[in-house]
């Protein structure tokens, strides 16, 4: 991450991990609400 909010390198590790997570709960909650594009039982 080019610019952080924070200085030091434990304190900039955590936001980057706060953010990748972040990332991760948007990503898999959009997988969660959508729709089935096909059926197994037709």
């Amino acid at each position: 991450m080019r610019f952080t909010t924070y200085r030091g390198l434990r304190k900039v590790t955590l936001q980057a991990m706060l953010t990748f997570a972040a990332m991760n709960l948007k990503k898999t909650s959009l997988m969660v609400l959508e729709k089935p594009r096909f059926s197994i039982l037709f």
